[in-house]
């Protein structure tokens, strides 16, 4: 093992059993439950040196140098002594750990650190030189080899990639190999970086009868590597291919192979497979059909293209575009977005530990998503709706509204098509005295031409019971809103009971208990990061406003925090409007209000009767249409 790193004499480090507990606890965490979100309390409390117990807790600091506890911490000779007795052990933890950074896109820093300055890599070799005596136990070390690869190809680490490689491609004795082991190695070779060897080839032929003979599946890139070398037998056995990956997705809920595979779907104009697929993962045993002119775009792709084949765009830099889209948004939103293997910037003096409030001025970060997107120069009206794969946080509907002055497309998360909305005749509210606004709504919800039902601050039980079971059209909620960017479990609607306890609602929630409607309600999400789902193809699987729009609902929400005052005026104004217009109508008509200086808004809205919001916006200081308020609210469907 190489003992180069930076100065580490001053550094305090945890007792070396700490650090053996926090080993084992990942490997026990992982080997009980698959979604990776709850690996994180282990990994974060090992790279602290602090111990976190759940993924509600603020994080600390983190840092790659408690892996060099191995050699400076004052028992680091007892640490040694239980990597070398269970070698076995710290080979799963650290496959584990780079499967983690990979599937959430969490912490790329300290998987970058790792390899490059902890030279991880060498330690495994060490281990595995000095203990392994079988080509069966050599095989098990392939799994952590095989998730150190991508890092170390992306980040240009050749002498690491070839170790890998060298390992992955070693001359096994098969005779001695049992099945599961076989299917490890064949698995292990048929990585992208692997192409070429000859090794790659057999190891794809095999695979293939497999998967026929018994059903074997393993993750989605298996399936895309698969596809690259055989689109004939990827097409004839499609039926097959979809179910191993609806199986995979439903067990990992990760979807960092699944990009790369629709990505080489849409270079070959595969739409209707690519729907199928989508659709499938998303919206299980739903019969979804399909809007013909529905545009897909793909943001880290370097081509736009389009579900009718007749628009195809070269998007040149697109991943570098892509790149300084997420950095700005980092530092204008005040949010911590990471991409795998990058090293996102970000904002060092912002407290990143639960909510964040968007900058007045969003200039930069307007300019990136129009350059992005290249939203000035597609014409977007020409399409019913969009939908942006992955599903992010960029508010791309305000900017085609502001640089085309015409009606947002839909973000479509849903591939419905045209089912039909009812007459929006009827209302149901949900709102929470913890809110500014509370009278307000009430008082102008209250004086709408609609049949209102408003409900206060319910119990979750209360809260479904009346959706599933309550006559209505269009459901109003504003309360306030929780999530995390890298905690699936903490994306709630946040109401008060009368003691000030709050009342969460998850999407977890949301996904289990809401029922699937039979044709489409409109909502209106008055919460701060409601539409916020992080950067997934499985759109049903983060967010609440997603959750909503999966089953059946058209939703206007919020990406991010926004002033309580705009929020309810955005929201109550639209839920007038509806009266007379479709949603997506009362949407830009209330955009293009709310982007005019105060006096003109107070002027507009006296004229239309709504004086309780034309008096919140007299006796509001500052500028109340800033960019900040304006791009937050978006649309699905």
């Amino acid at each position: 093992m190489n003992n180069n790193f930076v100065d580490a004499d001053n550094f305090d480090y945890a007792p070396y059993k700490f650090y053996v507990s926090q080993i084992e606890r990942l490997i026990e965490i992982s080997d009980q439950n698959p979604k990776v979100q709850a690996w994180a309390p282990a990994i974060v409390s090992f790279f602290s040196g602090q111990l976190i117990s759940s993924n509600d807790e603020e994080q600390p600091q983190i840092s790659a140098i408690h892996l060099r506890a191995l050699f400076y911490a004052k028992d680091s000779q007892k640490l040694i002594e239980y990597f070398e007795s269970n070698y076995m052990k710290i080979a799963v933890w650290v496959e584990r750990l780079f499967y983690y950074f990979r599937i959430v896109d969490a912490y790329p820093l300290i998987a970058k650190e790792l390899i490059t300055i902890c030279r991880i890599y060498e330690m495994l070799d060490f281990l595995e030189n000095k203990k392994i005596k079988s080509d069966q136990e050599k095989i098990s070390f392939l799994r952590s080899y095989i998730q150190i690869l991508p890092y170390a190809d992306r980040i240009n680490e050749e002498e690491v990639k070839n170790l890998c490689l060298k390992k992955i491609n070693y001359d096994f004795d098969i005779s001695k190999i049992n099945l599961d082991s076989k299917i490890l190695l064949l698995t292990t070779r048929i990585v992208k970086a692997n192409r070429g060897n000859k090794t790659y080839y057999k190891a794809i032929n095999e695979i293939k009868d497999l998967i026929i003979k018994i059903s074997f599946f393993d993750n989605i890139s298996i399936l895309n590597s698969i596809y690259l070398e055989d689109r004939e037998f990827f097409l004839k056995h499609i039926d097959l291919v979809k179910e191993r990956i609806i199986q995979t997705v439903s067990i990992n809920q990760s979807d960092n192979s699944l990009c790369s595979l629709i990505i080489n779907l849409f270079n070959d104009k595969m739409f209707s497979i690519i729907r199928d697929i989508y659709a499938s993962i998303n919206f299980k045993n739903l019969i979804t059909t399909h809007i013909e002119n529905h545009m897909f775009t793909i943001v880290n792709s370097n081509n736009f293209l389009a579900g009718n084949e007749n628009l195809n765009f070269n998007f040149e830099n697109q991943y570098s575009r892509y790149s300084s889209l997420i950095s700005s948004q980092n530092i204008y939103l005040n949010s911590y977005t990471s991409l795998a293997f990058d090293t996102a910037e970000y904002n060092s003096e912002m407290d990143y530990s639960r909510y964040h409030i968007a900058a007045d001025s969003l200039d930069d970060f307007i300019e990136k998503n129009i350059d992005c997107y290249r939203v000035k120069d597609i014409d977007y009206t020409a399409l019913e709706s969009v939908t942006f794969l992955p599903i992010d946080t960029h508010p791309v509907q305000g900017c085609i509204v502001i640089n085309n002055n015409a009606p947002p497309p839909l973000i479509n998360t849903s591939f419905d098509g045209k089912k039909e909305i009812n007459e929006k005749n009827k209302v149901l509210c949900f709102l929470t005295k913890g809110t500014r606004t509370y009278d307000d709504e009430i008082t102008f919800i209250n004086s709408l031409p609609y049949t209102t039902q408003i409900i206060t601050d319910p119990e979750p039980s209360n809260f479904f019971n009346a959706i599933n079971t309550i006559d209505y059209d269009i459901l109003y909620i504003s309360a306030h809103g929780g999530y995390e960017h890298f905690n699936s479990f903490y994306e709630d609607i946040v109401f008060q009971n009368e003691n000030g306890e709050e009342i969460r609602i998850s999407s977890n929630d949301i996904n289990e208990n809401l029922d699937l409607k039979e044709c489409k309600k409109i909502l209106i999400l008055n919460i701060c990061d409601g539409a916020n789902p992080g950067l997934s193809f499985l759109v049903g699987n983060r967010g609440v406003a997603n959750s909503f729009t999966k089953k059946s609902f058209c939703t206007l929400s919020y990406i991010w925090p926004v002033e309580p005052v705009f929020a309810a005026i955005f929201g109550t104004i639209v839920l007038k409007k509806l009266k007379d217009h479709s949603l997506n109508e009362a949407y830009f008509h209330t955009f293009t209000l709310l982007n005019n200086a105060n006096h003109f808004i107070c002027e507009k809205l006296e004229s239309e009767n709504c004086n309780i919001w034309e008096n919140r916006i007299r006796n509001y200081s500052g500028n109340f249409n800033t960019h900040a308020n304006l791009y937050a609210a978006v649309l699905y469907t």
